[in-house]
């Protein structure tokens, strides 16, 4: 029983006097005592890689009307009647983007589109239509 009271005397016994950590905030406290933090320098931003180049869908022509051809493409340089179609024509570099034009619901509507290089054969590669919407920024003439 001795070894016991002798435990609970010590541990009732402070060993070391006690610290209690002091705060001192790092900013505006003291005017006249320079600032002895060591800083390390801000990470300088990276700009961000540039985006890869986007290519136009022409399924997005699809389905709309006239005026939103417009909007997007500007004015047609030709357009022809071949009911019961209008084709308009958009020139790119190389090729000549057709777009027919269907009426539906009181409005002509784009039901189908397609690319011609010089020779009249059907151009698949995405560049010619990429070319064809880049080069319109003319708004269509009212």
């Amino acid at each position: 029983m001795l070894g016991v009271a002798a435990i609970l005397v010590a541990a009732c016994t402070p060993s070391a006097p006690v610290r209690t950590p002091t705060y001192q905030p790092s900013y505006g406290t003291n005017a006249t005592s320079p600032d002895t933090r060591e800083t390390s320098p801000l990470p300088v931003p990276t700009a961000p890689a540039p985006a890869p180049p986007q290519t136009f869908n022409p399924s997005t022509l699809i389905g709309l009307d006239g005026d939103q051809v417009e909007q997007l493409l500007g004015a047609a340089t030709l357009r022809r009647r071949e009911p019961p179609a209008q084709v308009w024509q958009y020139p790119g570099q190389g090729c000549v983007l057709h777009l027919f034009l269907y009426e539906k619901d009181g409005a002509y509507r784009v039901e189908y589109f397609e690319a011609r290089n010089s020779e009249g054969n059907i151009e698949k590669d995405a560049a010619c239509i990429d070319g064809v919407v880049d080069g319109q920024t003319t708004p269509a003439a009212n």
